[in-house]
């Protein structure tokens, strides 16, 4: 009796043997995809980083995730909201940046329209005085000039009536 228990066990042993052979085969294969994928995914990201011009903070950002995931849950809360006050202080910078800029484009542009403001003052100026110039002492000149010469000529004056 011992030899049939025994052929029975060595049986089902055999089959037990293939059942994990195959399953083992099934799950390097899955490990083999799994690993295949990732190298796929890591050839994309270095790829990635090399077009990106912040790399060097991306960089940082995947180190400091990286050092995070070997931590508990609570210092990734901390880092996330590090990154949040960071981020919003960033934000708030460059806001008030913002507005500066707008006022000094604002007190240019008030300088610019007071300058040409001034000029045409400048330029009505220079026309009045060219007017008063051509029709007022123009013909003075000529009057004086013309008396000159007939002063110098000897001819009398026209009798006035």
């Amino acid at each position: 009796m011992p030899a049939p228990n025994l052929s029975q066990r060595y049986e089902e042993v055999s089959s037990n043997l293939m059942l994990l052979t195959e399953t083992m085969g099934r799950i390097d294969e899955r490990v083999a995809i799994f690993v295949e994928k990732i190298e796929n995914l890591e050839h994309k990201m270095d790829t990635h980083m090399e077009a990106c011009p912040a790399r060097c903070k991306f960089n940082e950002l995947i180190t400091r995730l990286s050092i995070l995931e070997s931590k508990n849950g609570k210092d990734v809360k901390e880092f996330i909201k590090e990154l949040k006050t960071e981020c919003e202080a960033q934000i708030r910078s460059l806001q008030t940046a913002s507005v500066r800029t707008s006022e000094i484009i604002h007190s240019i542009q008030m300088e610019q329209q007071s300058i040409k403001e001034s000029t045409k003052r400048g330029e009505n100026k220079w026309r009045t005085l060219g007017w008063i110039a051509l029709n007022i002492i123009v013909p003075i000149i000529w009057v004086i000039v013309a008396s000159a010469i007939l002063y110098h000529l000897g001819i009398a004056s026209p009798p006035t009536p």
